[in-house]
């Protein structure tokens, strides 16, 4: 059986912390959608790029929005995709006009903008996890 992990906010930074575990071949991939890797030094074992040292050659997406920081030229994303041997835009697919939780708050009602790119992101996470 194979798994995927999907996380929204800190829940981008679970799913990396879920790739690391190197015990768990079972888990392909993970996405972050607005992700946010800020828990990792304190409720992890270090820093976002020792995290990003762990997660190794595995696929992870991130879907950062304009106002969040894991975006092509971060340390983090350029760490995790030197390891893969992918370009930066690989692994992260930047979506400068929303802001931060876009996805998970925002009522695609109140703002075509917002539900044009939440259909979007959403066709983004799933076709990188039927990739992988």
């Amino acid at each position: 059986v194979k798994f995927a992990a999907v996380g929204f906010c800190f829940g981008g930074w679970v799913t990396g912390r879920f790739l690391a575990l190197q015990n768990q071949p079972s888990i392909t991939c993970a996405v972050g959608v607005h992700p946010s890797w800020q828990p990792e030094p304190i409720g992890g074992d270090g820093s976002p790029l020792e995290l990003a040292e762990r997660v190794g050659t595995k696929p992870i997406l991130f879907l950062p929005a304009g106002n969040d920081d894991l975006k092509p030229n971060n340390p983090v994303v350029q760490q995790l995709a030197e390891q893969r041997s992918v370009d930066p835009e690989e692994v992260s697919v930047p979506f400068e006009d929303m802001k931060h939780g876009w996805v998970a708050r925002n009522d695609p009602n109140d703002d075509e903008s917002v539900a044009r790119e939440q259909a979007h992101a959403l066709e983004l996470v799933a076709n990188f996890i039927k990739k992988h």
